[in-house]
């Protein structure tokens, strides 16, 4: 509906600041090419609770990630996803629950 609509403009909007070649990084890339900056939901389906078969966009965090295709239904948990943003932009750590994490379960898909 129309709240969904209203969100992505405001992301749009943001995203287009953040793309503004005037105020470049030190590496003359833009923020939003050296950054990460996921939009999704952190449910599949909100009537079970799930955290497969969500969707998410991202930005590339400077070359980290493969962006050609901007939506990602990767048929994995968030758990997945999210240790994979942290590990492509050098963290050694993960989060959440272990059970539902796989490593490198994702990485092909969006790891670049």
């Amino acid at each position: 509906g129309y709240h969904i609509h209203y969100i992505m403009e405001k992301f749009a909007y943001f995203y287009a600041q953040l793309d503004d070649p005037n105020f470049p990084d030190a590496n003359g890339k833009t923020i939003l090419e050296n950054g990460l900056f996921p939009i999704g939901a952190e449910l599949g389906n909100g009537s079970s609770h799930n955290t497969v078969n969500v969707f998410h966009t991202m930005t590339g965090g400077n070359g980290a990630f493969n962006v050609s295709n901007p939506l990602i239904d990767v048929n994995s948990t968030s758990v997945n996803l999210y240790n994979t943003w942290l590990q492509g932009l050098g963290v050694p750590r993960t989060m959440g629950r272990m059970s539902e994490y796989t490593p490198g379960a994702i990485d092909g898909l969006i790891r670049a």
